[in-house]
């Protein structure tokens, strides 16, 4: 078996009565990018401070390469850790020219001169800035200057880089630019990540696994995709992406259909095919049960029916914007306000539409 890159084990840190991090355990093995994603105030940048020896904790363990770096009791330095970090605010020394940014650590670790020189250039060649080494920061964009702090935390070959909402201080398309050369440069130089964000498709496009933080706790560890289409908790459920959150019961379960009642529609009631109910693990349905049930806006289909007369519905329009590529609308149904897109061919004029849910687009939420 192969030693996990990072190790958090039963991790927590309190600041006075706030507890910021609370038993987190995370496991992040060798090459993977690992994406914590939350709100501010979540305990996301917490945890990476931890991770970088910024701040001891006040409970749990860390490991970096198996070996012990932080607990309650002892901490090692940050620059005896073996990592590279890249902060929000670039943090590039003003005075200094692009080269000797980049090469600062590489001078502090006391390599000769030559090695110096051939490192730095390879550094700027990774972030795409040949050329560009002799410009004092005040000359760069915002774009450059957060290359140059990538460059400078790669350059010392870290085992395991920290980035820290490194995009935010950039405009929209810029900061869509860099997650993709971040993600690119990730995967060429198998390096291991821990990265913090609160915007989710950055955090989609840039992870291997995301984890999704709630109050200092972890609420889901998994795959991009799982977590946008499989969410653990209502929370995640609503934090990453848009649902449409419905409470329901189950009334019956028979020839393999799980039937549950919720607000829509006078009949109110869904129908999942109880075989292929993508359900949660360890969960179970049963008569009685209550559920919530998430259905994505992209998943409803509006204006005909679905063709098989199960999870169909009639409603009437609350709201209708167009967006360009589509309609958003939102479709009073019984007592449930849907969400949904409608394509921009459709016939949005009508203040009354049919939507059909198909049996596979709802999700069952295990909390």
């Amino acid at each position: 078996m192969t030693q996990a890159k990072l190790e958090l084990r039963g991790l927590s840190k309190n600041f006075d009565d706030v507890t910021a991090v609370d038993a987190v355990n995370l496991t992040v093995e060798t090459g993977e990018s690992v994406v914590l994603l939350g709100p501010s105030g979540c305990g996301k940048t917490t945890t990476l401070r931890l991770v970088a020896g910024f701040v001891r904790p006040n409970g749990g363990e860390i490991f970096i390469d198996g070996e012990q770096v932080a607990s309650a009791m002892e901490t090692l330095p940050t620059e005896k850790r073996g990592i590279g970090m890249v902060f929000q605010n670039y943090a590039v020394w003003p005075h200094k020219t692009v080269d000797a940014n980049i090469a600062f650590g590489l001078r502090i670790k006391g390599l000769p001169r030559r090695d110096v020189t051939a490192l730095t250039a390879k550094a700027l060649s990774l972030v795409k800035m040949d050329g560009l080494g002799g410009r004092y920061p005040s000359e760069l964009s915002g774009g450059q200057q957060q290359r140059v702090a990538l460059a400078r935390a790669l350059v010392v070959e870290p085992t395991l880089l920290l980035l820290d909402e490194p995009l935010s201080n950039l405009d929209a398309s810029l900061r869509e630019e860099m997650r993709f050369e971040i993600r690119d440069l990730q995967r060429r130089l198998n390096l291991t990540m821990l990265y913090v964000t609160h915007d989710q498709q950055e955090a989609m496009v840039v992870a291997d696994r995301v984890v999704v933080m709630n109050s200092g706790r972890m609420d889901q560890a998994a795959p991009p995709e799982d977590i946008y289409r499989r969410p653990r908790t209502r929370f995640v459920a609503s934090f990453v992406g848009q649902a449409n959150l419905i409470e329901g019961r189950v009334e019956k379960m028979s020839d393999g259909r799980a039937t549950i009642r919720t607000g829509m529609d006078r009949t109110g009631v869904v129908a999942l095919p109880g075989g292929a109910t993508p359900l949660p693990e360890g969960a179970a349905l049963e008569v009685g049960r209550e559920v919530g049930l998430i259905v994505r806006p992209e998943d409803v289909t509006v204006g005909g029916p679905g063709g098989d007369g199960v999870n169909e519905f009639s409603g009437s329009v609350l709201r209708r914007v167009f967006l360009g590529t589509s309609y958003d609308m939102t479709v009073k149904i019984g007592d449930v306000e849907l969400r949904c897109q409608a394509p921009k061919n459709a016939s949005p004029a009508d203040n009354t539409v049919n939507v059909h849910i198909p049996a596979e687009a709802w999700w069952i939420l295990e909390e």
